[in-house]
């Protein structure tokens, strides 16, 4: 772990107890003033670029997804896989890599799980250790806590992609051939059925997608 995620891991615990205590006047103060309160007591002597970054951390603690954020960013990435406090694993054009990303502990990764889920009115917990719901912007999410993962919480989250691909478009990618592409362009035409399968992060969506851009109303 970094030091500035250090940093951030430590002064985020005691944000959320100062964020636990009884509001003054009755009147909460945001998240984003109660960062700002922790840094100036509890960080005083830090740098302006160290603070900088420690307060972007921490508000990827607070109000985002933490460690995810930068990842979600990334539109080259298409799933993101997560497995206990390890390194964050992603498929990235079509390649499977590691990141430099983890988790600081486990309670760091429930609770962006819980925030995940919040914004789809779902939960989970120990009795009920399974749930599938959707980002929003329509990425799915599915999670499994222990016991039924046995090295920790685990999360896939597969990205939504709002680009539609047009089967001369994947041609010149490579990914089909001018011969598959005249199959399916025939295959639509004379109205037959096509099985599209394959495992995950085979390209079922993005052939679908293809597809479905030859239909005419």
């Amino acid at each position: 772990m970094s030091v500035h995620r250090e940093i951030a891991a430590d002064l985020h615990a005691r944000l959320v107890v100062l964020a636990a205590a009884p509001a003054e006047g009755g009147i909460s103060p945001s998240p984003e003033e109660l960062l700002e309160r922790v840094l100036r007591r509890d960080a005083p002597l830090l740098p302006p670029e160290d603070r900088d970054e420690v307060r972007r951390l921490l508000l990827e603690r607070t109000v985002g997804l933490g460690p995810l954020e930068s990842l979600l960013d990334d539109e080259e990435i298409d799933e993101i896989m997560i497995s206990g406090t390890r390194p964050v694993w992603v498929e990235r054009r079509g390649r499977i890599e590691e990141t430099g990303v983890a988790f600081a502990d486990e309670h760091e990764l429930l609770h962006a799980i819980e925030r995940m889920l919040a914004g789809a009115g779902r939960r989970v917990d120990r009795s009920e250790p399974l749930c599938d719901a959707r980002l929003p912007d329509g990425s799915r999410v599915h999670v499994a806590l222990p016991p039924l993962a046995v090295d920790g919480p685990a999360v896939t989250i597969r990205r939504f992609r709002a680009r539609r691909w047009t089967p001369d478009e994947l041609v010149r990618r490579g990914t089909w051939s001018p011969a598959v592409a005249a199959v399916v362009e025939e295959a639509v035409r004379d109205r037959r059925s096509i099985l599209v399968s394959g495992g995950t992060g085979a390209g079922k969506t993005t052939t679908l997608g293809a597809v479905a851009s030859l239909l005419h109303p």
